[in-house]
């Protein structure tokens, strides 16, 4: 009945950039023991049974709002796009939460299963996410093919080609991009996209660098 979210026992935690809510059992962070020492900043901490309250030092940017989920029942956890959590509330428009943006009309793709999704390929979510300033970009294909995979950034301006095409084999595969464009400048922070094209398939997700 008590820290439904995090329940925190003499310990030191650092929490940014995350939504606690709709626990059912208990506030969303309890914090025990004299010398604990909680430090939240711009997090989302909502519609908990026991409260929303901080009981560690706000060190700001932290809210109250309904983080507005696709649809939490069905375990859709990607956020709509009038979600607080991705506009208005961090300065340097960064996503709160794991997931981040989301297509609410349709139910969210299972990565663990990348097989069954198409006949050609699938494209997973990078990892880690954002990141700073290496990430790995994962996916698979059914059968070999020539596999294009490039990085756009929010205006839709090509920033890099990390694959140019090349003939793939069947299976799983993995890209790392260092956060850098074609001539080998760093990228500014931000949300970039990439996209995967192989032969009558093609994917997009979106990604964040933190800087």
């Amino acid at each position: 009945n008590q820290g439904g979210g995090i329940y925190t026992y003499s310990s030191h935690l650092q929490l940014t950039r995350s939504i606690i809510a709709f626990s059912k059992d208990g506030e969303g962070i309890f914090c025990y023991g004299d010398d604990s020492h909680q430090m939240v900043a711009i997090c989302d901490i909502y519609g908990n049974e026991g409260g929303d309250q901080l009981c560690g030092v706000d060190t700001g940017g932290n809210f109250s709002e309904d983080p507005l989920f696709c649809d939490m029942a069905a375990g859709n956890l990607y956020l709509d796009e009038e979600s607080p959590c991705l506009i208005g509330v961090d300065p340097y428009y960064f996503v709160i939460g794991a997931n981040g943006l989301g297509d609410c009309s349709v139910a969210p793709v299972d990565d663990s299963d990348l097989a069954r999704h198409s006949a050609s390929g699938v494209l997973g979510q990078n990892h880690p996410n954002p990141f700073n300033p290496i990430t790995i970009i994962p996916f698979e294909l059914q059968k070999p093919g020539h596999s294009a995979l490039r990085i756009f950034d929010l205006a839709g301006r090509h920033v890099i080609n990390l694959l140019g095409g090349e003939m793939l084999g069947a299976g799983p595969h993995e890209v790392i991009w260092n956060g850098r464009d074609e001539a080998g400048n760093s990228v500014s922070s931000g949300v970039y996209f990439y996209r995967l094209d192989i032969q009558d398939f093609s994917e997009t997700r979106r990604m964040v660098l933190m800087k």
